[in-house]
């Protein structure tokens, strides 16, 4: 038993370290019961280290009691920090490369430094229980200083006549696959009235493929490389100032509702807010490594989490706040729903008689199970027509369910007086998703249009109704928009303000659409009108491969143009390409200059992780090319 406890003190200090190095990665992250967090996550780590003493005393039978709970814990302490490492560090590396490889030769030196450690502290009785001790309130002291703030200033009345501002975001919703979009199966009626009433934009882009960092620029009207958050364990900074705070300044009341665990109070996106829900708040036991080894093992196995996400539990909670609110001043509401995302399990299927069965569509295709290098250097195999349809009419079952519900949003907040005729309805959307167009599933692993073009409609007294925008526009822009309609100060961001487009007044000159895919192996974009350039990284190589499109001929993206010095035989063996011909070889040449000069404003804007310095060659190149006046 005595030998059981010491493993048990022993995996309750990895899991402090393991934590302290979470909060040294990203010192923003905040929990919602910090207390129950810090014992669920102990008594896992306490737990699996018994496990592997127990394993450790079958192993080595002739090994002493200390040496076996010791062993036990190095073997903890090694897969954590493996995976640490692997997944935090230098992900999108291969095992067997030599950074890879060198990264584990030092974890196996850590690992026997933390045994030899263990193994000769302190007396014969199972170490000092003093150093133990100290380690383990040392880290409980600094995860139970991580709570959420919840207390927002006092802000001075608003001024009369600011209209009431509601936004929807459809989580994982692609532009094309509505109907006002111009796709042929009725997926949208009640969107499709909205858009008949409103302005919508026709090429609204997302500037990240996945939630997190999408969403985050959105509220705060930077690209990810500036507010940091885009990877699973990182949060929105306190220093960025949100669409929520800038609203509550100006006497708004404001309530955030959000059915993705990844906008959550615990991430940062609650600022701002009166009012903040979220349906699956992130614990510490979910964002810490052991969370990690979790996810790995269910998508090994292919089985999610069975959590209902559906439109009806959020709507549930929107309504008794937005019945509670002050009639007498401005209201913002943002609320996200989850639907069309990954597992396609519509409550309720609208659209097909003949519903299919998702797990045996699942079942019927290997190609969900993998992630290979982004196209177009991954080689893998269509799907047949019979998974792809079958994923197709789920997945537009859940945007017709999910049309449904938001049609009893806009009754609830027609009948709450949010929604007048001097009100503003701004609907859109996070990612897209895609179905193997660029031999992939999902979202998060590329920048093309299936995942990145998104829906963008806006309605409101300034809003010419019936209005198509064709010009390129970005989720960034909602924020200095928002701040207009609110007579704010638009906080330093990189956005541009639709106003001008809302009223059908075209833009001086042609906006740039830049995008960022930051979790390796990262990818870049940047599009101006009907031109696109997206430069991926090729880890083979080791370097970034530019991939030049033009849009007139080849809207979906499907042969790139690159330089002929590209076209290596290895390329060649793999992939369809074109070299690039002579017209649009300054083309390709200014649009990479754009996408360095985005990415190098983006790092400059970086308040929480590094400061950029700006040489004066750069700040004159960046004034060249229009991003500083």
């Amino acid at each position: 038993m005595r030998t059981l406890s010491y493993a048990f003190l022993l995996g309750v200090i990895l899991a402090g370290l393991d934590t302290a190095a979470l909060f040294l990665y990203d010192g923003n992250i905040r929990f919602l019961d910090p207390f129950h967090e810090m014992l669920a996550l102990y008594w896992r780590h306490g737990v699996a280290a018994m496990v592997l003493t127990l394993a450790v005393r079958f192993l080595r039978p002739q090994w002493s009691g200390k040496a076996w709970a010791v062993g036990g814990s190095t073997l903890l302490f090694f897969t954590l920090s493996f995976l640490w490492v692997h997944s935090r560090l230098i992900t999108g590396v291969r095992l067997w490369e030599p950074v890879s490889l060198l990264a584990s030769v030092g974890l196996l030196i850590a690992a026997w430094g933390w045994f030899r450690l263990w193994t000769r502290l302190g007396s014969a009785h199972f170490g000092n229980p003093f150093a133990l001790f100290f380690c383990l309130a040392f880290f409980s002291t600094w995860i139970l200083q991580r709570e959420v703030e919840t207390n927002l200033p006092e802000v001075p009345v608003a001024q009369q006549g600011l209209p009431d501002i509601t936004v929807v975001v459809f989580d994982t919703l692609r532009a094309d696959r509505l109907s006002c979009y111009g796709y042929e199966r009725p997926t949208s009626p009640n969107i499709d009235k909205i858009a008949e009433e409103s302005v919508r934009f026709d090429q609204a882009f997302a500037v990240a493929p996945w939630t997190r960092p999408s969403v985050a620029s959105l509220f705060t009207g930077l690209h990810p490389t500036s507010h940091g958050a885009f990877e699973p364990t990182r949060s929105l900074p306190t220093w960025a100032t949100t669409i929520a705070e800038v609203l509550h300044a100006q006497g708004y009341q404001t309530g955030g509702f959000s059915a993705n665990a990844n906008i959550s109070a615990v991430f940062g996106f609650a600022q701002g807010f009166d009012y903040f829900w979220c349906l699956d708040d992130k614990e510490l036991v979910d964002i810490s490594t052991w969370g990690e080894i979790t996810f790995r093992l269910r998508r090994l196995a292919l089985a999610m989490y069975e959590t209902a996400d559906d439109a009806r539990l959020v709507n549930a909670q929107v309504l008794p706040w937005i019945q509670s609110v002050d009639k007498d001043r401005p209201t913002y509401t943002y609320v996200q729903y989850l639907d069309p995302h990954f597992p396609y399990n519509p409550p309720v299927d609208y659209l097909n008689e003949d519903k299919p069965s998702y797990d045996a569509l699942l079942a019927a295709t290997d190609n969900v199970k993998i992630r290979p290098e982004p196209f177009p250097f991954g080689d893998r195999p269509p799907p047949s027509a019979e998974v792809s349809e079958g994923f197709a009419k789920l997945y537009d079952a859940e945007i017709r369910f999910l049309d449904h519900e938001f049609q009893n949003l806009l009754d609830q907040l027609e009948v709450q007086g949010l929604l007048d005729e001097n009100d503003w309805l701004i609907l859109t959307s996070d990612h897209g998703e895609e179905f193997f167009e660029h031999e992939q599933w999902g979202h998060g692993q590329n920048l093309y249009d299936e995942v990145i073009r998104i829906p963008l409609i806006i309605k409101g007294p300034d809003a010419r109704q019936g209005l198509t925008v064709h010009s390129p526009v970005s989720l960034v822009d909602l924020l200095p928009t928002l701040c207009g309609i609110a007579g704010a100060a638009t906080p330093d961001c990189v956005g541009q303000p639709l106003q001008n487009l809302l009223l059908d007044r075209p833009d001086a000159r042609p906006r740039r659409i830049y995008s960022e895919k930051l979790r390796k192996p990262q990818q870049y974009s940047m599009q101006v009108e009907q031109q696109k350039l997206t430069e991926v990284f090729e880890s083979s190589e080791g370097q970034f491969f530019p991939l030049f499109y033009d849009l007139t001929t080849d809207s979906a993206q499907q042969i790139p143009f690159v330089a002929p010095h590209q076209l290596t035989a290895d390329v060649l063996s793999t992939v369809s390409l074109q070299v690039i011909p002579g017209e649009f070889v300054e083309a390709m040449k200014n649009l990479r200059d754009l996408l360095q000069a985005s990415r190098l404003m983006a790092e400059s804007k970086n308040q929480g992780v590094t400061d950029t310095e700006l040489s004066a060659d750069q700040l004159a190149r960046l004034t060249e090319l229009g991003y500083i006046q």
